[in-house]
């Protein structure tokens, strides 16, 4: 793939008259280079390529007093002698507005093209705008050339970033060791900084040091919280640290989709680097409401040791012309840059559902919002160090959501939930009793009951009987303890288990969700049973019985059906 730095020197070779830079941030760092690249073109082959800049504050490097976007435009034609780069920062913002000044303004820019009065055999001026939104006016985007800048590399970030802090902490010490850095903390440092630009990581790490004063381990704690901070700032992105997402024991019933994660975790290891293995790509997670997608997502990410970064796409929509493109790419795009990132996108079919029969209704906009996804999913070399993302999807349902999703190459399985088995339920039950505080063994066999009372119940109804119950306990004992007066101690944590009893009357007051949506629970159960891999043995087992029984044919012979060797 070629450098923004070579495309960049290209686009000028070839006759470029607009060059259009989309930004992901940095706006200082890419003038920057650009202003470099102009000097090493100029030193190539004796090119005299003069370096001039706009904006609307400061004026013209020529006229300072010209603030007119259409002046300056037409300027950069009149008043600028032999050949010349002119890189113009709030451009862009002019172009893509409406209004009957935004529309001269696109016509002086398509009558400078169209009519070669930039570039031409007698001189070569190039417009560099610098732009927060990849998509060009469609009045003029046949005019733009598109290139992407994005955030910074390892390289780079090692560089510009840690190296140069480094440098100034060893001055402002005099010297002293604090300014040293162990090359395997560095290393840490500098991929625990990647995904934020060049400024923002330079103000991240150089409070880091300053917070822990020196270096330390605990510089990656106070960077995670910082970088945190940062991803919030973009729009549908949020940042969970690794202390705050669920162990793997808060999950029941998902053993065949924990043993794929097991073994896909070596991935990740540095010896698989060494061997060139590929790393995967991601997984789908589809079954009825309530039965543990969106949990078992966010612990697959501790499961995998990766960062994970939640992405919710409901809010790229923008009603701004290129508005949702920029938010989908600047989200990917930070994304891209973390080398261990785990990317969750919950309910997806809620975004997506009908997005290609949606058009008429939203201009097309959630078609285009999700062929950039797939798009980047499809094109992620997961061969390399480049794109270490790990996407994890989880849907509901299937009706409305587009084919192409699904297709091989875009995600490794395609798993599915299902209604928890009675001893799923049971293992359930006893987690949630757990995580409540109460001790499982003192049910003993009694827990029969309430497994065989939530029949049909999903996860998310088991933990919601536990907690009733629990709660309805409090009160009682509560209420017990107060109607003697408030005599003696309150009621402590072992008071308020629940019985059996109170367990089953809480179970009696929830309507499970496959009683009152019976149609839409049992098209999404026929589709996964005939297209997914069951997250747990038993269902699979059963699964490639009832294909065989249909005529249909399995993935795999079943002697070769257990996906956790694949």
């Amino acid at each position: 793939m070629a450098t923004f730095s070579q495309t960049f020197m290209d686009k000028i070779d070839s006759g470029s008259t607009i060059i259009w830079v989309y930004l992901n941030g940095d706006e200082g760092r890419a003038e920057r280079q650009i202003k470099q690249l102009v000097e090493i073109y100029n030193k190539q082959a004796d090119n005299d390529l003069q370096w001039h800049s706009w904006n609307n504050v400061a004026g013209a490097t020529w006229d300072s007093k010209v603030l007119d976007p259409q002046m300056a435009l037409l300027q950069c034609r009149d008043q600028i002698g032999g050949n010349a780069l002119i890189l113009m920062k709030d451009l862009h913002k002019y172009l893509n507005g409406e209004g009957p000044k935004n529309l001269s303004l696109r016509r002086a820019l398509s009558e400078l093209c169209t009519t070669h009065a930039l570039c031409n055999d007698k001189q070569t001026r190039v417009i560099c705008l610098l732009s927060d939104t990849p998509t060009p006016h469609p009045c003029i985007a046949e005019y733009c050339d598109v290139i992407d800048y994005d955030l910074p590399t390892y390289d780079e970030m090692e560089v510009d970033v840690v190296d140069f802090i480094l440098d100034s902490v060893k001055k402002g010490n005099k010297g002293k060791k604090a300014a040293k850095c162990a090359p395997e903390l560095k290393e840490k440092v500098v991929r625990s900084l990647l995904g934020t630009t060049a400024e923002e990581a330079a103000r991240i790490f150089a409070f880091a040091v300053a917070t822990c004063g020196g270096l330390n381990d605990g510089v990656l704690n106070v960077i995670a919280a910082e970088k945190a901070k940062v991803i919030r700032k973009i729009d549908g992105l949020r940042f969970i640290p690794n202390e705050h997402i669920p162990d793997v024991e808060t999950v029941g019933g998902f053993s065949r989709f924990l043993e794929w994660l097991r073994r896909r975790a070596r991935a990740y290891t540095r010896h698989a680097r060494t061997v060139k293995l590929s790393l995967p790509r991601g997984a789908v997670l589809i079954g009825p409401p309530g039965t543990g997608k969106t949990h078992v997502a966010k612990t697959a990410a501790k499961a995998l040791g990766l960062d994970l970064v939640l992405l919710d796409i409901g809010s790229m929509f923008d009603k701004y012309v290129g508005g949702s493109e920029a938010k989908i790419r600047d989200a990917l795009a930070m994304v891209k840059a973390m080398p261990n990132a785990f990317l969750m996108v919950d309910e997806i079919d809620k975004s997506f559902g009908g997005a290609h029969e949606g058009q008429a209704a939203d201009s097309g906009v959630a078609s285009r919002v999700l062929s950039y996804f797939l798009n980047w999913l499809s094109e992620r070399d997961m061969g390399s160090d480049e794109n270490r993302t790990f996407v994890m999807v989880t849907m509901n349902r299937t009706a409305g959501v587009p084919e192409e999703l699904l297709r091989p190459g875009r995600f490794d399985r395609v798993w599915s939930t299902d209604l928890p088995t009675p001893d799923e339920r049971a293992e359930i039950l006893k987690i949630h009793l757990r995580l409540q505080h109460c001790e499982p063994d003192n049910y003993d066999k009694h827990l029969k009951r309430v497994v065989t009372k939530t029949n049909e119940y999903t996860g998310a109804e088991l933990e919601e009987t536990v907690i009733s119950a629990r709660n309805d306990a409090y009160d009682d004992r509560m209420s017990a303890w107060e109607d003697k007066g408030k005599k003696g101690t309150p009621p402590g944590i072992a008071d308020i288990e629940p019985t059996i009893e109170e367990l089953m009357a809480a179970a009696a007051e929830i309507s499970p969700v496959s009683r009152l949506n019976v149609e839409s629970v049992t098209a999404i159960r026929k589709f996964c049973q005939e297209n997914t891999y069951p997250v747990n043995g038993e269902r699979l087992q059963n699964t490639t019985k009832s294909r065989a029984a249909r005529g249909v044919s399995t993935r795999r012979s079943a002697a070769k059906s257990d996906p956790a060797n694949n």
